[in-house]
């Protein structure tokens, strides 16, 4: 599925957009799942660490002051991206237990709107995989009706404009006939 960016706009509106997450940041939630990124200490880090440099300014790209993983069990349904505003002070160990009990509640509101709305895009290909069938079936009925109709006329010596036809035979070419 592609990723859905939901951004909640200052009157309260979501918006949605399809935005693939920066690499960095999304190999580092698959690797550790269960861990918030904050960034405050990826940066502090990155004189020691340069390898986390990618990650770093990933953050830095979206202005995230936090990563919160939304994990439903162990699989993992998306990220919460805290913005970092005017605050440059790292986390606190109480906000970021409250953060992780807030991803777990928010995790399985997304996993269902995920499965819901997975569900609803494949009822709308069937559906429109029924569509198509029934124009086929519309347009094999239509050809099967007009060659019945052009069968039905060649069977009783018309022709398919409806006219008969005058053919007679003499009795010399119905003999002819009869021995091939």
């Amino acid at each position: 599925d592609p990723a859905t960016e939901v951004s909640i706009e200052a009157a309260g509106l979501a918006r949605l957009s399809q935005v693939e997450p920066p690499r960095a940041l999304f190999e580092q939630v698959q690797q550790n799942p269960h861990e918030i990124i904050v960034r405050r200490p990826l940066e502090d880090a990155l004189v020691r660490r340069p390898e986390v440099r990618p990650l770093c300014d990933a953050l830095a790209r979206i202005d995230a002051l936090c990563v919160v993983p939304l994990r439903n069990q162990s699989e993992l349904e998306g990220m919460l991206v805290l913005p970092r505003g005017l605050r440059h002070a790292s986390l606190g160990l109480e906000e970021l237990a409250a953060l992780d009990r807030f991803g777990a509640l928010l995790a399985a509101f997304v996993a269902v709107l995920s499965r819901e709305s997975r569900a609803a895009q494949r009822l709308n290909e069937v559906i429109v995989a029924r569509d198509q069938a029934q124009q086929q079936v519309a347009l094999v009925q239509a050809e099967t009706e007009r060659l019945r109709r052009h069968e039905r006329a060649l069977a009783l010596g018309t022709l398919a404009h409806g006219v008969a036809s005058p053919i007679t035979y003499s009795p010399k070419s119905r003999a002819l006939y009869e021995r091939l």
